[in-house]
Order: C-alpha cells, then sequence, then structure tokens
C-alpha cells in the first residue's frame, strides 16, 4: 500500500509535471515546421512584415475561417511584437485582405483571398519563373532563436536567403562557417523583398551577432557572405535552454 502511493505520488509530483512540460515544449521548437515565405506577399502589400506574417497566417487558417487573434496568438505564432502586429493588422485591413468582426469576447479575423489574389495580379512578380521557384524557407528554431535574442524578422530573412543560397555540404565536411557565396542584393530583393535599406540593416545586426561575414571582391566589387554555423549553434543552444529550465 505504502509503495503503491509513494508510487503514485511521484508520477504525480509536480516537478514531474514540470519537466515533462519542459520536455514537449523542447521537441515542439525541434519538430516545429518551417515559415514557406511567399515574397509575392510582401511584394502585392509593399511590406515585407506583412508578408511575412501572411506566409505565417496562411499555413494555419484557411480562406473563409474566421479566427480570434490578438497580440498574444501574433507573438506566439510569428515572433511580431506589439507594435508589429498592430501596424500589421491595420495595413492588412485597409488593404481589405483582412476581414474584422469584433464580438463581446474576441476580435476574430478573416483571409479575403479573392481581394489578396487582386492585389498579387497587379503589384506581385508573377512570371513563370517566380511563381515556379520554391519560396523563402526559414527554419523556425533558427527564426525563435534569433528573435529571442532581439534580432528582427527581416535579419531573420536575410539569413535565411543566405542559407538557401548555400550549396549544401555533407555534414561531415562543414566547418565552423558555411563556404562564401556571391550575394549581389537584387538576389537578396527577389527572394526577400528587402530593399537596399532594409538589408543594411539586417547585415549589420547579424554581423553585430557573430552569425554572418562580408566581404567585397573583384571589379566591380560583388559582395560575398558566409553565416557562422558555430554562432548559430552557440545561439540555438541558449534558446532552447530557456525550454529547459
Amino acid at each position: 500500500m505504502r509503495t503503491d502511493n509513494l508510487r503514485e505520488g511521484l508520477l504525480h509530483h509536480p516537478g514531474m509535471v514540470q519537466q515533462e512540460a519542459s520536455d514537449t515544449a523542447y521537441l515542439a521548437a525541434l519538430w516545429d515546421e518551417p515559415v514557406s515565405y511567399v515574397v509575392q506577399f510582401a511584394q502585392a502589400l509593399d511590406s515585407v512584415t506583412a508578408g511575412y506574417f501572411l506566409s505565417c497566417y496562411v499555413t494555419r487558417y484557411g480562406e473563409g475561417e474566421w479566427a480570434a487573434f490578438n497580440e498574444h496568438t501574433a507573438a506566439a505564432e510569428t515572433g511580431l511584437g506589439r507594435g508589429q502586429w498592430y501596424a500589421v493588422r491595420d495595413r492588412l485591413l485597409d488593404k481589405g485582405v483582412l476581414m474584422n468582426d469584433r464580438n463581446v469576447r474576441a476580435s476574430l479575423y478573416c483571409l479575403n483571398g479573392a481581394k489578396l489574389e487582386a492585389m498579387m495580379r497587379r503589384h506581385s512578380n508573377l512570371s513563370l519563373t517566380a511563381v515556379t521557384a520554391p519560396p523563402l524557407s526559414i527554419n523556425r528554431l533558427h527564426l525563435r532563436t534569433l528573435l529571442h535574442y532581439g534580432l528582427s524578422v527581416k535579419a531573420c530573412l536575410y539569413l535565411a536567403v543566405i542559407q538557401s543560397e548555400t550549396p549544401h555540404t555533407d555534414f561531415a565536411k562543414r566547418s565552423s562557417f558555411s563556404d562564401w557565396i556571391l550575394l549581389p542584393e537584387k538576389t537578396v530583393t527577389e527572394r526577400s523583398y528587402l530593399s537596399k535599406r532594409e538589408q543594411q540593416n539586417a547585415s549589420e545586426a547579424l554581423r553585430t551577432a557573430g552569425l554572418i561575414e562580408n566581404e567585397y571582391r573583384g571589379f566591380p566589387r560583388m559582395r560575398y557572405c558566409r553565416y557562422s554555423l558555430k554562432r548559430l549553434a552557440e545561439l540555438t543552444d541558449g534558446y532552447m535552454q530557456t525550454l529547459t529550465i
């Protein structure tokens, strides 16, 4: 009897429940699906942040589906801060891409697919090359890590472009840094819609964090870039540790 009570107490000990919750959060972070960033959304709305938000939104909510959404939901699902969420929300409502219905309990939102498609036809690059190219894939664990350390969504996009342009290297042959790649401003703009100034700010933030290195070669001068696998691993490990405390 005493043994059974002891076993039951251990199985329902608060510390064990907390550990299970931490383990679940840890595994969820590892298994989280990447964000498929659709650059045509950003082009249609003339906003990288709004394009990023919509890319996250459409993977979770379908056209015509009403969903409760607020600053806390936006932070949990996209990493956007309070000010960013309200700026994006106001832009999408103004453009008619999001519809809003307020009730006593929550503010509900619904995607207007027809309006979004019309804007994409007017403002986005819908050439055969553009629409058949795979969307920019953002590793969600890297995204959460960088946001945790205070970097912006635009810095995350810039890093994702570098990663996507970097040729694959077998794990056994990898070093602390990736290979150098040619990274013209035009390529980054085509993949992400980041402007020249946004690229400069994102690059500076990533360099300050020790995540990338840039250098210029040749004439005319061309920009080359590589990212630090070691530093990215260190920051990711630091973020993951916060999930297991």
